[in-house]
């Protein structure tokens, strides 16, 4: 075969560093007891690592346990001091500006400490073709997106407001393409396929984040390349001084590449990723009666749902975004007004205080705190020409299996439940407009 065969590497029988992953699998896993067990295997690995084309192993939990309590290297204030390029904000200077309070997250252009070998190996990773090119014009560089395999086939709200869909590699639409690697986990640890008994069809154990606003469908996890978590290692090794509790333990265990063109007006619209308004209050609340620490609050929440499916994200846990590319985007933390922090999400204000620029070879540590305290956003400065590429890292909780064949998520009951709901919602409308066409004008 044209591809590298690799060893089979088995985790330590228990091992208490994979333990916050804890696994919530909704359906059963095939033993495949039969005289082929052995020789389905020793060739599964490969297939897993053929079809994701892949040309060396992939990243498995084990690489995640071994780098387990790794302690960190404080960085020298000179050493700081030239990397250093935002944040924190202090929590009297927030005020001054309108803000609720502080903001704990950190920028550094880390790119001086990165090896050349790896950054080529990272840049390797994308296809070239995924970049623009000159004389490119939106449609033209849409058309290679939509016609190459590498980025994810998700569904968008058509137009931005739907209700109708459609793949938004076939859109010229400001939203990210996406690529979501994890690293792999397994029946009895052997990192690799297997049959599922339910479906006949083979499987892999990944970690999936559930991103808002995307189908359940449309969730996916690929195997992670080496490239992509040596730069993980290297980048979580970088931002441990800045780190706390789970964070601090392991190295991210999931990296969602988003891709962002100026051709297309790429942006990341005003949002929160794991927390809602009301916990936003219910955590000021606390604040004003209670001495609870952040990271034992945090624990008590179930994060906010996406998807139908239960938060991905570790609850309290940091997200490092290294950026890649020739064109930087403007990050901004939003907030609302001191007098009414329950105000909608439209009536929040940014202010240059909490903008940060994420240029080529920066790296954003998000605090966990920020995600509750603000929104966050991005977009290109109107100079900007070219494209950024994102390597978003997390750690995340929710392992699901995920399809050999196409890389996407085999759904539970409830969610299958939910999309055959939306499937008859939207073929009832259909035929209702199709009846309303036939009948004509009512006079």
């Amino acid at each position: 075969p044209g591809w590298v065969r690799t060893a089979h590497v088995r985790a330590p029988s228990a091992c208490s560093t994979l333990q916050p992953y804890g696994k919530t699998f909704p359906h059963r896993r095939s033993r495949i007891h039969t005289r082929g067990r052995q020789e389905f295997l020793r060739h599964s690995h490969e297939m897993l690592q053929a079809l994701c084309g892949l040309v060396e192993r992939y990243a498995t939990v084990v690489d995640v346990e071994k780098h387990a309590n790794t302690q960190p290297k404080p960085l020298s204030t000179e050493e700081y001091q030239r990397i250093h390029v935002w944040g924190p904000v202090l929590e009297q200077d927030g005020k001054c500006v309108g803000a609720l309070g502080e903001a704990g997250s950190v920028c550094l252009n880390i790119i001086s400490l990165l090896p050349s070998s790896l950054m080529d190996r990272v840049k390797a990773v994308v296809p070239e073709a995924m970049r623009p090119m000159p004389g490119d014009t939106a449609v033209s560089l849409m058309h290679r997106i939509r016609d190459d395999p590498f980025f994810e086939p998700m569904m968008v709200h058509k137009g931005g407001c739907g209700p109708q869909r459609v793949q938004l590699k076939g859109t010229t639409y400001s939203q990210p393409r996406r690529k979501s690697w994890s690293v792999i986990d397994g029946p009895d640890k052997n990192f690799e396929a297997y049959m599922d008994e339910e479906t006949g069809e083979y499987v892999y154990d990944a970690f999936n984040y559930t991103a808002h606003g995307r189908l359940a469908e449309d969730w996916k996890a690929y195997p992670m390349p080496l490239a992509v978590w040596d730069l993980g290692v290297a980048v979580w090794n970088i931002a441990l001084p800045f780190l706390r509790g789970h964070s601090a333990t392991v190295p991210p265990n999931a990296c969602q590449l988003c891709a962002y063109y100026t051709l297309f007006g790429g942006a990341i619209q005003r949002h929160r990723d794991n927390f809602t308004t009301e916990q936003m209050i219910a955590s000021l609340e606390k604040n004003d009666n209670d001495v609870q620490p952040f990271h034992e609050w945090v624990k008590t929440l179930s994060g906010s749902h996406h998807g139908g499916d239960a938060n991905s994200q570790v609850l309290g846990s940091y997200v490092l975004v290294f950026t890649y590319g020739d064109a930087g985007m403007d990050f901004k933390l939003s907030f609302p007004p001191q007098i009414d922090p329950s105000a909608n999400r439209k009536e929040y204000k940014v202010h240059p205080l909490f903008t940060v620029r994420l240029s080529h070879g920066t790296l954003f540590i998000f605090s966990p705190e920020d995600d509750v305290y603000f929104c966050h956003e991005a977009a290109f400065p109107q100079d900007a020409d070219g494209y950024r590429h994102a390597f978003v890292f997390r750690w995340l909780s929710s392992a699901r299996q995920f399809y050999l064949n196409t890389s996407a998520m085999k759904l539970s009951d409830k969610l299958v439940e939910k999309k055959e709901a939306r499937e008859a919602a939207a073929s009832a409308k259909k035929k209702r407009e199709r009846e309303a066409t036939m009948a004509g004008p009512r006079f």
